[in-house]
């Protein structure tokens, strides 16, 4: 079965989609998902005497016929969304939250800022507790470079060489001179 998804609004046409041996189109209840649906038939309750279907699927599509997923059933007799509860509040209470939706905005962001906050604490101190474990490491290492080799470990584990001598560096002093304008003037004389 083909079938197209339209904008009302702008009358265009968003999709046409294509399910084969399609045998039924489902919204579901929120508007937002489609689904197309192959099933096999039943008869007074008990499965039709026919041979086993493999291809019984539902393809579920967004509402501008993106697909989202293809699920394949062996068995599929029905296809039905979840039913959605009624809801738990009155229409008075629907009311007084809607009038008080402001108020309850803010307390709600105040709740998410300090949430917010709460979680940068504990990954900055995170963050501060390995960095303390890796500063207490590379002490402890030093530490123990030190005894094995003593204040010169240094030169040791760099074939002789001391950076810390002045006598391996030649230090030479250059100077450039760079004129950057000149001006020619005649001065008479006395």
């Amino acid at each position: 079965c083909n079938f197209n998804l339209y904008d009302i609004d702008n009358t265009t046409s968003l999709a046409i989609r294509r399910h084969e041996r399609c045998t039924g189109l489902y919204w579901d209840p929120s508007g937002r998902i489609i689904a197309s649906v192959t099933t096999s038939p039943m008869v007074k309750g008990n499965i039709k005497a026919a041979p086993l279907q493999v291809d019984d699927s539902y393809n579920l599509w967004t509402f501008q016929g993106t697909p989202i997923c293809v699920v394949r059933k062996e068995k599929l007799y029905r296809f039905i969304w979840r039913p959605r509860p009624n809801t738990l509040i009155t229409l008075e209470e629907k009311k007084n939250i809607i009038k008080n939706l402001k108020k309850y905005e803010k307390i709600f962001e105040r709740e998410d800022k300090i949430r917010k906050a709460e979680i940068h604490q504990e990954a900055t101190a995170k963050r501060n507790n390995v960095a303390a474990s890796f500063l207490e490491l590379l002490s402890k290492r030093k530490q123990e470079i030190n005894n094995k080799y003593g204040s010169n470990w240094r030169v040791i584990v760099r074939n002789g060489f001391d950076d810390n001598d002045e006598a391996n560096y030649e230090i030479c002093t250059k100077m450039e001179e760079i004129i950057l304008n000149t001006k020619e003037q005649i001065t008479p004389v006395q």
